[in-house]
């Protein structure tokens, strides 16, 4: 009986060594799992750590080029709103200018006009500043003395010439004939083969007329026939009817009667002609 209870007591303590064993692995297992999983975080952060910055860095990078790119597009819309206005103040400008020319020729200013008698679009040439009008009362540059330096070509001219072209018209617009007789003679001096030569041309007659010097304007109005040949000079009709005006001003019918019949005989189809039909009738008295 007493070898039993030695044999069942050392059963015991063998089991309790067993299970003491068991959870011993068991712990050592948790133990290795953790620190594995420890491991791994760290490389992690290791790994991903400067990743994680760059790209940070990166979309700090893009959002400041985003406000920048809106910025730019706030000022290309703001450029874009003054421009539009500068256009509609020139085309208006232009506009009241041209019904100068409609009330001497007895037509209405209500309608638009054809290309016989409109100013022509002014638009600064690309890649130069905008060229608008200066405010009533601007200083009128003085004429270019004889013996000046060779005008500019048209590629040099760009928005210098078209200024001094506005100033001339912004004069002429302001009943300001002298100002702008001097401006039109100062742009053919320095831009004799620009885009608007001719029409200067014609507005520097034109203010002669205005100035009732009607010899000076006769010859300037002649300067635009022969100094512009070609269809693209639209005003070479209506020098003519300007010529006949100062003829008839200075007393020389005939030759008013002349440049008339010549008119409609070279421009039948002109707007003008009608004008003169009309006057021609007058004269003769039928």
């Amino acid at each position: 009986m007493q070898s039993r209870i030695s044999l069942a007591g050392m059963a015991l303590v063998l089991a309790l060594c067993a299970g003491c064993a068991t959870t011993g692995s068991s712990g050592d297992q948790v133990a290795n799992s953790v620190y594995a999983t420890h491991r791994i975080v760290k490389n992690l952060e290791s790994d991903l750590g400067p990743r994680v910055t760059q790209l940070n860095e990166t979309t700090a990078e893009l959002t400041a080029k985003v406000e920048a790119s809106e910025n730019t597009t706030r000022q290309l819309q703001s450029l874009v709103e003054e421009n539009q206005v500068q256009l509609k103040k020139m085309q208006e400008t232009l506009d009241r200018l041209a019904s100068v020319v409609y009330q001497d020729l007895g037509r209405s200013g209500a309608s638009r006009p054809s290309a016989e008698f409109d100013m022509p679009t002014v638009e600064p040439p690309a890649g130069t500043a905008q060229g608008t009008l200066p405010p009533p009362g601007a200083a009128a540059p003085g004429s270019t003395v004889p013996g000046s330096p060779v005008p500019p070509t048209t590629a040099d001219a760009g928005a210098n010439a078209l200024t001094e072209y506005n100033k001339a018209q912004q004069a002429f617009l302001n009943d300001d004939y002298q100002t702008a007789l001097t401006l039109y003679d100062s742009y053919l001096q320095r831009y004799p083969n620009t885009e608007y030569a001719a029409s200067a041309q014609f507005w520097k007659a034109e203010s002669y007329r205005k100035l009732s010097k009607f010899e000076e304007a006769i010859g300037e109005f002649e300067k635009v026939r022969s100094g512009y040949p070609g269809p693209e000079n639209t005003k070479a009709a209506v020098s003519m009817t300007r010529q006949a005006d100062c003829h008839m001003a200075l007393g020389q019918t005939q030759r008013a009667v002349d440049l008339w019949q010549q008119l409609i005989e070279n421009y039948p189809l002109s707007e003008v002609t009608e004008q003169a039909q009309q006057r021609l009738r007058e004269v003769k008295g039928n």
